[in-house]
């Protein structure tokens, strides 16, 4: 390192000594002539940068020590050689490089400590003001603050007196000065960064914060319904505004669509199956609205649909594609349910096969949840089913694929879930090249079983031998389980998820079982549901769950989950293929779109705690009273009963509790944030807060010996938190139900009183009044003071005791008589120094 000033040329490096003489590591020169002055302050090892301001000399490099000060790694000098106290603590192991001084500080670069005393910077890069610089200690922290709301924003600096201090807004309006609070009202659209300017005769310092404005959604421009025709480009927007700035999300029929996350939603190249009812879910931090429904129709042929099976009209050829609306439908008397599943609002068609192969009819593109059965048959009670589905088309529409026979009539009825209308969609076509395919005659049913219970999942289906079989798990085939059915053993978190199976034969085409879930319960046989329409469900029957295969028999809907007194109850589920249904609430106000519903029963009063502790993704949490879709749909606020987004301890999974009475139900939503999925927990607790069973028991525990006490508290919780106080003052550790004293002294009498608390409250009970015996004896330390005995006397309080002393052990003579009055009592022997040798002992007197 080099440096010059003036007429003196300063170097620091390795080296020991400069014309023969010592200059450890640092060096003052004659710039022409090299001889070294008397300057040699010495330090302990390298010298790698010399900085010069004025008098001051900065050095830095890999040192410990200066002239036998403390100086690890930097040190401050005078030219005349002096050595200044600064030291900014640097650590051992630390080394500067490089520096720069300026009027505002000196700044170093090197391997650096993160905090150091006297600047401020990073591992790398460092600064340190002048003396009285202004320095920010604490700087402002963001805020976020509602309309209307005051904020506060302070700094706290340090330098030399006097301080100065501008706040400034967005970096340029200068709001107030000489002030180290601002105070503020928030306003509307008022989100900005807040900037404090700290100043001095010496320098200045500075600091930012961002004020963020909480404002509610509003939607602006509402999207609009609109009719296009094949191959359009068709466009959706939405409008706007909120602070935080708001998020998007599109749905079409109440589905998230992935990637769909800007105001503007563009469909290109429209076919039929583009059509359905679009809308956007609009939210930030406070809330989430949805936009109005905007219905896309592709322009397509009317289809003959009749409201009655024997109305209904004929649809012809291999192919084909037409819309209709089922608004003003009804249902017929001994109508079936469509796919098993209630609807109310059927349109009939007829369709005759032209030829033998593989059909496939769907109703994508249809604006709701939809319902398609195919069957044959001449009237409505003697139709014999074909084919039927819920939700294979996609975005909640449907599609069958059946073996067609030439010539024969197929009846095609389109219904609405849970009666559901609007326009419809239908495709067909026929593909006369294929060789039958086999036929599902019976659905791998739904499971839920205890941890490590077993579960078993069967198909059933008909077709050209040989029929062959191969299970999967999500995605995942499953290695050698090629049977008609599947056996899982020992279920643990790891096989929680939806099961389906391929079973093929000759044909080029595979039919593929609808998804069957496995569920981990503590109620086995008890099921989520991905539709509240299923849970719902006030049919005899029903093909329930995250797909249309959750089979169940019930009347009235699911039968509820039942939640015990001082148990946990839990139950474990896939959420992968969850959605929602149209216009679902956005549950605490967050954009969700894979909701899994459970219904629940608590047994008798008291307070239920829930939650979604165990959940692998960010959840939502929701309880409803136990009501029926319309109020869902239109007025959810009306049964909501609580709702939580992030009040785990984790802030990511959530938790709530509610006061219930014995037998009512409920219904609880578990929802992703932001279209979150995956294997989703929640667990129930019923409890009451704990009661007082004894109080105020006294006790009397001896002296040196043990003692348990009792709380005298019943809680009717697994997780109840104790704590004891002794005469008020909290007892370190003692945080069980009974408490344990050992080795008893006098110090531990007092009046013992202990907390419990549970989710459902506190209560503090006086557990016991303590005394403690204390039988009367001598210490076995005996001691001279100025010539005389001194004992020492344990014993109870105001107990009389006489001190007797015998040189044989036999002839006792009585010393002095005296009272306990603490513990210990020190009694003397005025004669003790006559004696060599005795022997003392205390005896109750009288």
């Amino acid at each position: 390192a080099l440096r010059t000033d003036g007429s003196t040329l300063y170097a620091g490096g390795s080296f020991t000594s400069v014309g023969g003489l010592s200059r450890p590591h640092l060096a003052a020169l004659a710039p022409t002539s090299g001889v070294p002055i008397g300057w040699n302050p010495g330090p302990d090892d390298d010298v790698r940068t010399i900085s010069i301001l004025g008098n001051n000399i900065f050095i830095g490099g890999t040192f410990l020590h200066l002239g036998g000060l403390e100086r690890l790694g930097c040190a401050m000098l005078l030219s005349e050689g002096s050595i200044l106290e600064w030291n900014p603590g640097l650590s051992q192991g630390n080394r500067v490089y490089a520096s720069a001084f300026s009027s505002s500080g000196v700044y170093v670069g090197g391997d650096l400590p993160l905090e150091f005393k006297a600047g401020f910077g990073s591992h790398a890069l460092a600064a340190f003001p002048p003396e009285g610089f202004p320095v920010i200690i604490q700087g402002p922290l963001d805020e976020e603050s509602k309309v209307g709301k005051t904020f506060s924003f302070s700094v706290q600096a340090s330098g030399e007196l006097p301080l100065f201090y501008f706040w400034a807004l967005n970096g340029s309006t200068v709001l107030s000065n000489n002030a180290a609070i601002l105070n503020g009202v928030a306003q509307a659209g008022g989100s900005a960064v807040y900037q404090v300017t700290v100043s001095n005769r010496l320098g200045i310092a500075s600091a930012r914060a961002t004020l963020t404005v909480l404002e509610p959604v509003a939607i602006a421009t509402q999207p609009l319904s609109q009719n296009a025709s094949m191959g359009d480009n068709v466009t959706f927007s939405v409008q706007a505004s909120g602070g935080p700035s708001p998020v998007y999300q599109w749905r079409v029929n109440g589905v998230n669509i992935p990637g769909a996350v800007f105001p503007t939603l563009t469909l290109s190249n429209v076919s039929p199956a583009s059509g359905g009812s679009y809308y956007a879910v609009v939210g930030n931090r406070v809330g989430a609205i949805d936009s109005d429904v905007a219905v896309l129709t592709i322009a397509d042929a009317a289809l003959p649909f009749g409201d009655n099976l024997s109305g209904r009209g004929t649809i012809n050829g291999f192919f084909g594609s037409g819309i209709g609306n089922n608004s003003a439908a009804t249902r017929e008397i001994n109508e079936p349910n469509h796919a098993q599943k209630a609807g109310g609002k059927s349109l009939w068609l007829s369709w005759t096969a032209p030829a033998s192969g593989i059909a496939t009819i769907s109703t994508r593109g249809s604006a709701f949840d939809t319902l398609l059965a195919v069957y044959t048959g001449s009237s409505i009670t003697n139709l014999v089913v074909v084919a039927s589905d819920e939700d294979r088309g996609g975005y909640l529409t449907s599609q069958v694929d059946f073996n067609a026979a030439a010539g024969v009539e197929y009846l095609i009825a389109v219904d609405g879930l849970a009666g559901a209308s609007g326009p419809i969609v239908l495709t067909w076509s026929l593909d006369s090249t294929t060789t039958p395919f086999p036929r599902i005659n019976g659905q791998p049913l739904s499971e839920s079983v205890s941890v490590g219970g077993v579960a078993t999942f069967a198909v059933q289906a008909s077709g050209t031998p040989p029929l062959t079989y191969q299970w999967f798990f999500g995605c995942r085939q499953l290695q050698d389980a090629t049977n008609s059915s599947l056996t899982i053993s020992n279920v643990g978190l790891h096989q929680v998820g939806a099961y389906r199976v391929f079973v093929m034969n000759g044909s080029t085409k595979i039919a593929e079982s609808l998804p069957a879930s496995l569920e981990l319960s503590s109620a086995p046989g008890v099921l989520s549901f991905d539709k509240i329409e299923d849970l719902l469900n006030s049919g005899t029957s029903g093909t329930n769950g995250f797909g249309p295969s959750k089979q169940a028999s019930f009347v009235g809907g699911a039968p509820p989950l039942l939640v015990s007194m001082g148990t946990i109850i839990s139950q474990t589920f896939d959420t992968t293929s969850g959605s929602g249904f149209i216009k679902e609430t956005n549950h605490c106000g967050v954009i969700g779109g894979a909701s899994a519903w459970i219904r629940f029963q608590p047994t008798q009063d008291g307070t239920v705690l829930v939650d979604t502790i165990g959940s692998l993704f960010d959840t939502v949490l929701a309880i409803y009273r136990d009501t029926n879709l319309t109020v869902l749909a239109t007025n959810p606020g009306a049964a909501l009963v609580d709702c939580d987004n992030n009040g785990a301890p984790d802030d990511i999974r959530s938790q709530l509790k509610f006061k219930t009475k014995a037998n009512e139900v409920y219904l609880a939503v578990v929802d992703g944030v932001l279209s979150a999925k995956g294997i989703a927990n929640i667990d129930w607790q019923l409890g009451t807060k704990p009661t007082n069973i004894i109080s105020a028991v006294s006790v009397t525990g001896t002296f040196g010996k043990s003692v348990t006490l009792s709380s005298g508290i019943l809680s009717t919780t697994l997780k109840t938190a104790y704590q004891w106080f002794c005469n008020g003052t909290p007892i370190l550790g003692a945080t069980n139900s009974a408490l344990l004293l050992t080795n008893l002294m006098v110090t531990n009498a007092g009046i013992y009183t202990v907390s419990a608390s549970n989710f459902a409250g506190t209560v503090l009970n006086d557990a016991a009044h303590l005394a403690i015996d204390i039988p009367l004896r001598l210490d076995p330390i005996l001691k001279m003071n100025a010539g005389q005995l001194q004992a020492t006397v344990w014993g109870n309080p105001t107990q009389s005791f006489i001190l007797q002393a015998s040189t044989n052990l036999q002839n006792w003579v009585s010393i002095s008589t005296n009272t306990v009055q603490a513990n210990p009592t020190t009694v003397f022997d005025p004669g003790s120094g006559q004696f060599r040798n005795r022997f003392y002992r205390v005896r109750s007197y009288p």
